[in-house]
């Protein structure tokens, strides 16, 4: 606790913090669906469904797990 209180004398700014790392897997999130349906519009999601889209899926799902077991 004394360490915590030496790097950040401020809590409100250590919940800024981590309330910030808390959105950048929901934004990356947002940029992969954005990205899976250019594919779809553009038709190319057959060609790059294995390239692209399952290891996504698999990436999202680890991190979604990942995140569900930290914060329960």
């Amino acid at each position: 606790m004394c360490k915590l209180v030496l790097i950040f004398p401020d809590f409100k700014e250590l919940k800024r913090k981590i309330m910030f790392y808390l959105y950048i897997p929901i934004g990356l999130t947002a940029l992969f669906l954005v990205y899976v349906l250019y594919l779809a519009f553009s038709k190319q999601l057959k060609t790059k469904f294995r390239t692209a889209v399952l290891p996504g899926l698999f990436f999202v799902g680890i991190w979604g797990a990942i995140y569900f077991f930290m914060l329960r």
